[in-house]
Protein backbone atom coordinates (compact mmCIF):
# COMPACT_ATOMS: atom_id res chain seq x y z
CA UNK A 1 0.00 0.00 0.00
CA UNK A 2 2.81 1.91 0.60
CA UNK A 3 3.88 1.99 -2.78
CA UNK A 4 0.42 2.37 -4.75
CA UNK A 5 -1.55 -0.48 -4.31
CA UNK A 6 -5.18 -0.45 -3.49
CA UNK A 7 -6.07 -3.67 -2.69
CA UNK A 8 -4.47 -6.79 -0.78
CA UNK A 9 -6.16 -9.75 -1.39
CA UNK A 10 -4.14 -13.02 0.71
CA UNK A 11 -4.59 -16.04 1.84
CA UNK A 12 -2.51 -19.17 3.36
CA UNK A 13 0.23 -20.94 1.96
CA UNK A 14 -1.42 -24.04 2.98
CA UNK A 15 -4.73 -23.25 0.96
CA UNK A 16 -5.42 -23.74 -2.69
CA UNK A 17 -7.75 -20.71 -3.97
CA UNK A 18 -10.23 -21.75 -6.44
CA UNK A 19 -10.26 -19.44 -10.14
CA UNK A 20 -13.28 -17.40 -8.00
CA UNK A 21 -10.67 -15.98 -5.35
CA UNK A 22 -8.91 -14.02 -8.10
CA UNK A 23 -11.33 -12.50 -9.58
CA UNK A 24 -12.22 -8.48 -9.58
CA UNK A 25 -14.75 -8.42 -6.43
CA UNK A 26 -17.15 -5.29 -5.71
CA UNK A 27 -16.95 -3.43 -2.52
CA UNK A 28 -20.70 -3.15 -2.75
CA UNK A 29 -22.33 -6.75 -1.72
CA UNK A 30 -25.57 -8.10 -1.62
CA UNK A 31 -25.55 -9.48 2.26
CA UNK A 32 -27.54 -10.15 4.68
CA UNK A 33 -26.77 -7.77 7.40
CA UNK A 34 -26.04 -8.87 11.11
CA UNK A 35 -25.94 -5.79 13.41
CA UNK A 36 -25.49 -5.21 17.00
CA UNK A 37 -25.26 -8.84 17.61
CA UNK A 38 -22.29 -8.97 20.09
CA UNK A 39 -19.50 -12.10 19.14
CA UNK A 40 -20.49 -13.66 15.84
CA UNK A 41 -19.94 -17.73 15.37
CA UNK A 42 -19.61 -16.85 11.32
CA UNK A 43 -19.03 -21.08 10.96
CA UNK A 44 -22.77 -21.73 11.97
CA UNK A 45 -24.54 -20.41 8.48
CA UNK A 46 -21.80 -22.05 6.15
CA UNK A 47 -20.97 -25.73 8.17
CA UNK A 48 -23.55 -28.49 9.54
CA UNK A 49 -20.71 -29.32 12.10
CA UNK A 50 -20.63 -27.61 15.51
CA UNK A 51 -17.47 -25.65 14.46
CA UNK A 52 -15.91 -21.88 15.27
CA UNK A 53 -13.18 -19.82 13.99
CA UNK A 54 -9.85 -19.45 15.37
CA UNK A 55 -10.23 -16.71 17.60
CA UNK A 56 -13.69 -16.72 18.47
CA UNK A 57 -14.66 -16.00 22.32
CA UNK A 58 -15.53 -19.69 23.67
CA UNK A 59 -18.19 -18.49 26.12
CA UNK A 60 -19.91 -17.36 23.79
CA UNK A 61 -20.41 -20.67 21.70
CA UNK A 62 -23.54 -21.94 23.88
CA UNK A 63 -25.38 -18.01 22.58
CA UNK A 64 -28.36 -18.05 20.82
CA UNK A 65 -28.03 -18.41 16.97
CA UNK A 66 -29.44 -15.10 15.50
CA UNK A 67 -31.38 -16.05 12.17
CA UNK A 68 -30.43 -14.23 9.16
CA UNK A 69 -34.01 -13.03 7.77
CA UNK A 70 -35.13 -12.80 4.41
CA UNK A 71 -33.93 -9.84 3.26
CA UNK A 72 -31.17 -9.08 1.44
CA UNK A 73 -29.08 -5.27 0.86
CA UNK A 74 -26.44 -3.78 -1.10
CA UNK A 75 -23.68 -3.09 1.71
CA UNK A 76 -20.41 -0.95 1.41
CA UNK A 77 -17.72 -4.09 2.12
CA UNK A 78 -14.39 -2.76 2.11
CA UNK A 79 -13.02 -6.02 4.29
CA UNK A 80 -14.33 -9.34 2.76
CA UNK A 81 -13.40 -12.63 4.56
CA UNK A 82 -13.81 -15.92 2.45
CA UNK A 83 -14.02 -19.54 3.27
CA UNK A 84 -11.31 -21.96 3.21
CA UNK A 85 -12.82 -25.94 2.51
CA UNK A 86 -11.27 -28.76 3.95
CA UNK A 87 -8.65 -27.20 6.58
CA UNK A 88 -10.23 -24.21 8.21
CA UNK A 89 -9.12 -21.73 10.59
CA UNK A 90 -10.71 -23.56 13.34
CA UNK A 91 -9.91 -23.68 17.03
CA UNK A 92 -7.16 -25.21 18.86
CA UNK A 93 -9.63 -27.08 20.93
CA UNK A 94 -12.20 -28.32 18.31
CA UNK A 95 -8.46 -29.28 15.60
CA UNK A 96 -7.89 -31.49 19.23
CA UNK A 97 -11.86 -33.07 19.51
CA UNK A 98 -12.93 -33.70 16.39
CA UNK A 99 -12.50 -34.45 11.98
CA UNK A 100 -11.35 -31.75 10.40
CA UNK A 101 -12.09 -31.84 6.95
CA UNK A 102 -14.81 -29.43 6.43
CA UNK A 103 -16.55 -28.41 3.62
CA UNK A 104 -18.72 -24.85 3.73
CA UNK A 105 -21.91 -24.53 2.35
CA UNK A 106 -22.77 -21.28 -0.01
CA UNK A 107 -25.21 -19.80 1.91
CA UNK A 108 -24.62 -16.38 1.06
CA UNK A 109 -22.67 -13.16 1.72
CA UNK A 110 -23.23 -11.96 5.45
CA UNK A 111 -22.18 -8.20 6.51
CA UNK A 112 -21.48 -7.64 9.78
CA UNK A 113 -22.42 -3.78 11.26
CA UNK A 114 -21.80 -2.01 14.36
CA UNK A 115 -21.70 -3.62 17.23
CA UNK A 116 -21.32 -7.51 15.49
CA UNK A 117 -17.92 -9.47 15.65
CA UNK A 118 -15.96 -12.32 13.96
CA UNK A 119 -12.24 -12.83 14.28
CA UNK A 120 -10.75 -11.92 11.29
CA UNK A 121 -9.08 -15.17 9.94
CA UNK A 122 -5.94 -13.95 7.74
CA UNK A 123 -5.93 -17.10 5.61
CA UNK A 124 -8.33 -15.66 2.85
CA UNK A 125 -9.29 -12.67 2.81
CA UNK A 126 -9.45 -8.65 0.00
CA UNK A 127 -9.45 -5.56 1.75
CA UNK A 128 -9.42 -1.92 0.25
CA UNK A 129 -6.84 0.53 1.00
CA UNK A 130 -8.80 3.08 3.15
CA UNK A 131 -9.97 -0.13 5.53
CA UNK A 132 -6.83 -0.84 6.58
CA UNK A 133 -6.20 1.42 9.69
CA UNK A 134 -9.51 -0.49 11.11
CA UNK A 135 -7.37 -4.09 11.34
CA UNK A 136 -4.98 -4.76 14.03
CA UNK A 137 -2.43 -7.27 13.00
CA UNK A 138 -0.53 -9.09 15.31
CA UNK A 139 2.74 -9.19 13.55
CA UNK A 140 5.66 -9.95 16.09
CA UNK A 141 5.40 -12.68 19.03
CA UNK A 142 8.70 -12.87 20.95
CA UNK A 143 9.35 -15.75 23.24
CA UNK A 144 11.66 -15.25 26.30
CA UNK A 145 15.09 -15.77 26.33
CA UNK A 146 16.67 -18.08 28.34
Amino acid sequence: MKQGAHIIIETDDDNFPTDAFWEERNSNQTSYLLANKGWINIYRYYATENIWPRGFALEHLQDEFVWLGDETESIYCPIQQGLCNENPDVDAIYRFAWPLTITFKRTGNIALGNGSWVPLQLTKYRMVQRSVPTIVFAHLVQFPHD
